[in-house]
């Protein structure tokens, strides 16, 4: 199962390298047949669950830097 995480991963950042949207990335996984549903939303959880981590921290990165003027 993970090997196929990894790979659903790959098929996303390719996507997403490409100027794809995630939605677009998304339904192509989706209708390709290839990875089953579970495998996509997990990969996907774990995409979101990066993004949002870096958007936290940069913005807590941003108050403290706010806080010191």
């Amino acid at each position: 199962m993970t090997a196929k995480i990894v790979e659903v991963l790959a098929k996303i950042l390719e996507g997403l390298k490409e100027n794809f949207s995630i939605e677009e990335v998304t339904k192509k996984l989706k209708t390709n047949k290839d990875f089953d549903e579970q495998t996509v939303s997990a990969a996907l959880g774990l995409v979101f669950d990066k993004f949002l981590t870096n958007r936290i921290n940069l913005h807590k990165n941003s108050a403290s830097v706010n806080k010191k003027f």
